[in-house]
């Protein structure tokens, strides 16, 4: 009985071993994880609106001002209610916007630099566009240490 459990459990093993080697071999395969495994979470977070403004069929970092503005002034207008959860799920909450906008705004980024080194953006409009995510990521670093000090509480 013993020896049937080695084998099976050898055999599991192996069979793992190679559905990483396939997904590793096949594109479709990594890409396809992925998706899947993250699709519930982002049904489950709620994500600050970006304005679809297109420029040339691109995204541009104006497209983020209103959303920055909209959390700026939710963490501006916040004040620490209730229970100490309560008040820990409040800050959360709003941390947790703040984070997946700038996580927004990173993947931008990074897809300006990869447009950018592909020569489809210049360099005046690659620093223009750099600059702009500095001055709203800056904005949302002191509504986030704003947040911190209001509800005395870290990240």
């Amino acid at each position: 009985m013993k020896k049937f459990m080695a084998i099976g459990l050898a055999a599991g093993l192996l069979l793992t071993g190679c559905s990483q080697q396939t997904a590793e071999k096949d594109p479709k395969a990594q890409s396809a994880t992925p998706v899947t495994e993250n699709a519930p979470l982002e049904e489950k977070t709620v994500a600050p609106k970006v304005s679809t403004k297109q420029t040339a069929g691109t995204q541009q970092a104006d497209d983020f001002t209103d959303a920055v503005a909209e959390l700026v002034k939710k963490a501006d207008s916040t004040a620490p209610k209730g229970t100490q959860e309560e008040r820990r799920n409040t800050f959360f909450t709003l941390h947790n916007e703040i984070e997946q906008l700038e996580d927004q705004m990173d993947a931008y980024e990074d897809k300006l630099e990869a447009n950018y080194n592909a020569g489809t953006v210049t360099i005046e409009q690659y620093q223009a566009e750099e600059q702009k995510l500095d001055v709203l990521a800056d904005q949302l670093d002191q509504a986030e240490d704003a947040l911190e000090l209001t509800f005395n509480l870290k990240d």
